[in-house]
């Protein structure tokens, strides 16, 4: 159900009165349509629509058309991992949601099993089904993961240990580590906050609003890159407020001081649970004392359980039942080490695929996917576990020995053991994969070599919290009714030029406005 019913369409005649009404109108039909169509459906029938985060208690899950966007299948790849994950955390409803390629660029079609490949490894991590393509020749090729190659066997990973472990972690925190107490003081020299101020709370660190202004309220970090290099960003974050509904509010796309290849993106935090969020930066420039700069809408509290900086991609480990996924967003080449990533598991071995159907048929152009996907996938163990080679914009797919989900301690999902080796060994002739050499026009430096280092010393979870239901409102007929999530209050129209709008005072602060067609802050009213 994309389209309309997640747009604003702003200032318009909804009732056909002849007169122009706020968009508040258009948000409650649709609020009574998703209320509606779920009750019909039931609470058994799965609804997936795009991230409506005002609807989270109708819809299961999105359509990722493309694994960023529709034209984007890796480029803002943390937009997708970092909704899908917070979607996961907020709704009480089954998560159901299924990604797939959508367009490629001339380059990107010469990389088209590797693409398919990556959306796969990403899908496997997130819970999400993949699309898949049905024909043969190339298509083939791209099936090969969800069916265990020659094996022919879906849903062969079996449960899923959780959310992705990130590989990054295990890097040094260029913002510093906690103190052995658990305090922050190491780490907020190179923190910075604008309109607000930063204070321990217990073992949170809280950035407070010193009372509403124009701009953002900010968190300027600081910290050194001596090589040109992937980073990226993680908080493990929520917001302050007192709502008993579920409210969303955007951290507004970070700025960053330096120069980059591809840089990081908006995304939502809520007031029910943490979420961890990551901000990942390819091919940045070096330099000393970079400012990341963290904006966020709205004014309340902004509480940390964690804020880090580690020079290392995004990389995602995910631990199944019969096996491991490893997914490499970077524009390098990545050597993991399987040994601490996840110990106690054993026994890897890749996929076997066998030539595809029509091999013959396949255009030439297309014979270094080809060759990548037999190598990669070539039915052989894995020699040394302790450095496996992650390709560039791809991912691997492992058999491991079986294990199940209650022979596993409790971690934190985003605390993977505790070392990892961010250089690029060559590996044993067994376990090389052809590397694709069509990559961006402009590719940035390698990574710095460095000793691997040591996570903090101190890591810090507690159990998610349980989104609330949605609350009832009784009309005055006694009858209960769901409530309009996230209703918008009224606004006041400011600016009229040629008598219209031009945009309208949300109450965010003094003299701030919104544009036109963006909501005011949502309000829970005659509710209980």
């Amino acid at each position: 159900m994309p389209g309309p019913l997640s747009r604003d369409l702003g200032v318009a005649d909804y009732n056909g009165d002849g007169l122009e009404e706020s968009s508040d109108i258009y948000w409650e039909g649709v609020a009574d349509f998703y209320g509606r169509l779920r009750e019909e459906l039931g609470q058994h029938r799965v609804l997936t629509a795009n991230m409506d985060w005002n609807f989270l208690n109708f819809i299961n899950g999105a359509n990722q058309e493309g694994l960023a966007r529709p034209s984007d299948p890796w480029n803002e790849v943390s937009r997708t991992v970092n909704e899908m994950l917070t979607w996961q955390r907020l709704s009480p409803l089954p998560f159901v949601s299924i990604a797939f390629v959508q367009y490629l660029t001339n380059q990107e079609d010469l990389l088209f099993v590797q693409m398919h490949r990556l959306l796969n490894g990403y899908s496997a991590c997130l819970g999400m089904a993949a699309g898949m393509k049905l024909g043969d020749g190339l298509e083939e090729l791209t099936r090969v993961e969800l069916f265990k190659g020659v094996e022919n066997q879906p849903h062969w990973l079996g449960k899923s240990f959780g959310e992705p472990k990130r590989p990054a972690t295990l890097t040094a925190n260029l913002l510093g580590n906690r103190s052995p107490t658990g305090g922050w003081e190491d780490m907020i020299p190179n923190m910075v906050p604008k309109r607000g101020v930063l204070k321990q709370e217990g073992d949170e660190l809280v950035l407070r609003a010193e009372g509403k202004q124009v701009g953002f309220l900010t968190l300027d970090l600081f910290f050194d890159l001596k090589q040109n290099t992937d980073f990226v960003v993680y908080l493990d974050v929520m917001s302050g407020g007192n709502e008993q509904e579920i409210v969303t509010r955007e951290i507004m796309k970070p700025i960053v001081s330096v120069k980059y290849e591809t840089g990081p993106i908006r995304t939502r935090i809520s007031n029910v649970d943490f979420t961890f969020e990551s901000f990942y930066v390819r091919g940045a420039e070096k330099g000393e004392r970079v400012k990341f700069s963290l904006r966020f809408q709205e004014w309340d509290d902004v509480r940390f359980r964690s804020i880090a900086v580690h020079a290392a991609p995004d990389t995602l480990a995910c631990e199944f039942e019969n096996g491991v996924v490893l997914v490499n967003p970077s524009l390098e080449d990545e050597t993991l080490d399987l040994t601490t990533i996840f110990p106690g598991r054993s026994g890897y071995k890749h996929l076997k695929a066998a030539d595809p159907s029509g091999l013959d048929k396949i255009d030439v152009k297309y014979n270094p996917q080809v060759r990548q996907a037999m190598d990669i996938n070539n039915g052989q163990e894995v020699n040394d576990p302790k450095k496996l080679e992650v390709l560039q914009r791809n991912s691997v797919f492992l058999i491991a020995n079986r294990s199940t989900v209650d022979d596993e301690p409790t971690t934190s999902p985003t605390s993977p053991p505790t070392t990892i080796n961010t250089n690029s060994p060559t590996l044993p002739p067994t376990s090389i994969a052809t590397k694709i050499t069509v990559v961006p026009t402009t590719k940035p430096s390698s990574r710095p070599a460095t000793t691997p280092t040591t996570g903090p010393t101190e890591e810090r979870t507690t159990s998610p919290t349980t989104p609330p239901t949605a609350p009832s409102c009784v009309d005055e007929s006694g009858k209960h009714q769901i409530h309009k999530k996230n209703r918008r209050k009224k606004c006041a129209w400011l600016k009229k030029k040629n008598g219209k709008h031009l945009a309208k005072n949300c109450g965010t602060a003094d003299f701030e406005i919104t544009p036109l067609g963006r909501a005011c802050p949502a309000t829970c009213n005659n509710c209980s």
